[in-house]
């Protein structure tokens, strides 16, 4: 039932975003990818672009202390 997929997705811990990916593929859900390497991210990044997914958003940095306060979910 798509009514009951998901919307926003929040991946803590992304690494390069392959979970995202997967779920913004398959649901078409909006991905937040937080991981604290700011190389991963970028490899992310260049993945979802690669893929048709440059909307998809990956971000580097600790989830605690900044994003946590910046988005809703």
């Amino acid at each position: 039932d798509p009514t009951k997929w998901p919307k926003t997705v929040v991946d803590v811990g992304c690494g390069i975003g392959g979970s995202s990916r997967y779920l913004a593929k398959k649901f078409g859900a909006s991905c937040v990818g937080i991981t604290l390497s700011p190389v991963q991210a970028e490899r992310a990044n260049a993945l979802a672009a690669s893929q048709g997914l440059a909307d998809k958003v990956f971000l580097s940095g600790n989830f605690l202390l900044y994003y946590l306060f910046l988005y809703t979910f």
